[in-house]
């Protein structure tokens, strides 16, 4: 077998393994004797979730920590559930991003009774919210809406 195609070969199951297991970008460097090597680089895995950053400042994803409060509203109000109290969206202070068949939020959304007669700060009430978005179909959909209970961001 010719030095290329073994070099080929080898660069090919590389590729094939690291999709396989989920690892990072492989990296070929040539030493000094001009061989080739390679290595896996450590990487994000396929599927996994990905922080966003700024948060605060995103209006996309505010806008869906929004759009999940008033879709949250419209489901009570649907259900003629009249022990819930209607919530006003505040801000999404922390929120990750998933590929799947579309994209997969997961955010922590601060909201407000929106008729609270109580003090400042005691209405305020917090939420782990899921909302899947499929741009292509101009499709999104409140998943789960959940009082957080101390548990950190992802429903570990």
């Amino acid at each position: 077998m010719a030095p290329n195609s073994l070099l080929f070969l080898t660069f090919f199951l590389s590729i094939t393994l690291s999709s396989a297991f989920q690892l990072g970008p492989i990296r070929l460097v040539r030493d000094q004797n001009g061989i080739v090597t390679g290595a896996i680089s450590p990487g994000r895995k396929v599927g996994g979730r990905s922080e966003v950053k700024d948060v605060e400042s995103n209006k996309d994803v505010q806008e869906l920590g929004r759009f999940a409060v008033q879709e949250y509203n419209r489901q009570l109000q649907e259900n003629h559930t009249t022990k819930e109290e209607l919530l006003s969206f505040s801000k999404v202070i922390e929120a990750q991003r998933q590929v799947v068949a579309g994209l997969k939020y997961y955010m922590r959304v601060v909201t407000t009774v929106s008729h609270a007669e109580e003090p400042e700060g005691h209405g305020k009430r917090v939420y782990d919210v899921v909302v899947v978005v499929k741009p292509w179909l101009g499709s999104r959909v409140l998943v789960s809406f959940e009082p957080v209970k101390g548990r950190k961001l992802g429903f570990a």
